[in-house]
């Protein structure tokens, strides 16, 4: 594999997040709009989106991960980093159709970057290839970190990942992050019995 990593456009979100293959994570009345409400979000500079492409020579990219970001609101994350909200992406979702937005606009942005720092939300992270061996798996996981490049000027006072796989996890230990909450009945990350489970992580960029 020979990869390279690119901020999304706008055009791929709703292929990409098709490929995500998590439906479940949201309220059935809402999964065909969330790709809308991505695409929506990115227009207005309240996404920021990365693609990992396997670019080999002579051959058509393809897109192997996607990794969307948004920043939200202090409440939203102290609920969130308690464990009062299990399924933060659908309690996100929920919210912006209910027109109670916990995501920050581009001036909230700018006003939270110039005072008390900004709450960072993985809103997917994934691969859009379920297809890959072992070995490349661990290559596109590898690239990642390459993501945290394009946030600089950013002033994270943290970063929250809402997360349902071993794998992933592996992932976010590996990159500092640290357990902060396992949903209660839902057992530890990585279990067996072929259900998912999900712990919440916090990093300090400090």
């Amino acid at each position: 594999m020979h990869l390279h990593q690119r901020p999304v456009r706008r055009d791929e979100l709703a292929a990409c997040f098709e490929h995500l293959g998590e439906p479940w994570a949201f309220p059935a009345a809402f999964r065909t709009k969330v790709p809308g409400l991505l695409e929506r979000w990115h227009q207005q500079g309240c996404l920021i989106g990365h693609v990992i492409e396997d670019v080999r020579e002579f051959q058509t990219p393809q897109t192997v991960g996607l990794s969307l970001i948004v920043f939200v609101r202090p409440g939203f994350a102290d609920d969130y980093r308690a464990g009062r909200i299990p399924f933060a992406r659908a309690e996100l979702v929920r919210r912006e159709f209910q027109g109670e937005s916990v995501v920050l606009n581009t001036r909230e942005i700018r006003a939270a970057n110039q005072s008390g720092g900004l709450v960072l939300l993985y809103f997917n992270h994934g691969l859009t290839n379920r297809a890959l061996d072992e070995a490349a798996l661990h290559l596109v996981h590898a690239r990642w970190g390459d993501t945290f490049a394009e946030l600089r000027g950013f002033r994270l006072k943290e970063i929250l990942v809402e997360v349902h796989s071993a794998l992933v996890r592996d992932w976010g230990l590996a990159c500092g992050m640290n357990p902060r909450h396992a949903c209660p009945g839902l057992g530890p990350v990585g279990s067996d019995g072929g259900a998912f489970r999900i712990f919440l992580a916090g990093l300090d960029p400090r």
